[in-house]
C-alpha cells in the first residue's frame, strides 16, 4: 500500500479556513450595522439636560426676569430644547410653566426650570405675550 498522507486537504486547514470565514462574516456585519439589528441592540439614545445646561438656562431666565416689564417675551415664551443623536426633541424646558404662554414642541417631555419672577408674575405680563 502506498502512503496517501499529504494528498488532499488537511483537517487543520479546513478548521482555520472555517474560523477565518466566520471572522470575515462578523466583521462585515459589524461595519454594515447589521450586527446591532440581529441582536436588537440598536436603540435610540434618550438625551436629558445636564445640570450645567439647566444652570445656564436658569441664568438666562433670571436675566430676562431682571429686565422686568421691559421685554417679557423671552421669559414668557422661550423653550430650551434637548435633542438626542438623531435630532429628536426629548425634553423641552421653559423658565416657568406658570407664566409660559409660548408653544410647546410636539415631542419631548415638558419641563420647567421654575425660575421665579415676581415682576412678571405680579403684573401678569405674560398674559398678552404670544409666541
Amino acid at each position: 500500500m502506498s502512503n496517501k498522507r499529504g494528498q488532499g486537504i488537511s483537517m487543520e486547514f479546513i478548521i482555520i479556513a472555517a474560523l477565518a470565514l466566520i471572522a470575515l462574516i462578523v466583521i462585515v456585519l459589524f461595519f454594515t450595522g447589521a450586527l446591532g439589528k440581529i441582536f436588537g441592540q440598536q436603540k435610540e439614545v434618550y438625551a436629558t439636560a445636564t445640570e450645567k445646561q439647566k444652570e445656564m438656562w436658569t441664568a438666562e431666565c433670571t436675566a430676562a426676569c431682571s429686565l422686568g416689564g421691559q421685554n417679557p417675551y423671552f421669559f414668557c415664551t422661550h423653550v430650551f430644547e434637548v435633542r438626542n443623536d438623531k435630532g429628536v426633541i426629548t425634553e423641552a424646558w421653559v423658565c416657568n410653566t406658570a407664566t409660559f404662554t409660548g408653544k410647546w414642541p410636539s415631542e419631548g417631555a415638558q419641563k420647567s426650570l421654575d425660575v421665579p419672577c415676581k415682576d412678571i408674575q405680579d403684573k401678569n405680563l405674560c398674559a398678552n405675550v404670544k409666541a
